[in-house]
């Protein structure tokens, strides 16, 4: 038995409008926003831009910066707390995980702002309380968590973009299927090394 809304029926649904939109979203973003995310994330497309950049930025000790953890590749917040200018490096302190690291001053880019620091504070703090409560029972889920958090989004994905919600979204949602697959392919070739 099947009701049918009269009302339904007789509207004609017109996808033109979300169709341009969606054109629309990928003519703006597509260039501009994935050299943008890949640069923020990707070494080797730091340094193109860098020499595109006209001067580089001056760091001093107390500014804060965003680095490149060595041991996940991932880009954080941090502090540099000393700078050795005859080696052109700094010591910086992670933000909410008090891991020091010496950097190349070269590879610092600017910080992202409080927002992004408070952001990377707490999901520093979450994390580290669920480690500290949980208690791992099997090997499935010792590998979960193994898994490290994702990376913060870009400040870009974060505030209101004003009328171009659409391309927040798919943004948004191109950014996560990234992530997330590269938690499959990471939980794949653990279970093929396994085997």
């Amino acid at each position: 038995m099947e009701i049918i809304n009269k009302d339904c029926v007789d509207q004609s649904w017109d996808e033109s409008m979300l169709i341009k939109s969606y054109g629309e979203c990928v003519k703006l973003g597509s260039e501009d926003v994935a050299k943008y995310i890949s640069s923020s994330t990707n070494k080797g497309a730091t340094k193109m831009l860098k020499t595109e950049q006209s001067p580089l930025t001056e760091f001093n000790v107390g500014d804060y910066v965003r680095s490149t953890y060595h041991d996940d590749g991932c880009d954080y917040e941090a502090k540099i707390l000393s700078k050795d200018g005859s080696n052109d490096t700094c010591l910086v302190k992670y933000i909410g995980y008090d891991n020091e690291e010496i950097v190349n001053l070269k590879d610092l880019l600017p910080s992202w702002g409080k927002k992004a620091r408070r952001l990377q504070f707490q999901q520093a703090n979450a994390r580290g309380r669920k480690d500290i409560d949980s208690t791992v029972s099997s090997s499935k889920k010792m590998l979960t968590d193994m898994l490290p958090p994702p990376p913060p989004l870009p400040p870009m994905l974060t505030q209101n973009i004003g009328d171009s919600e659409h391309l927040s979204a798919m943004l948004m949602s191109w950014y996560m299927s990234g992530y997330y697959t590269g938690i499959y392919e990471g939980i794949k070739l653990a279970k093929d090394k396994n085997k």
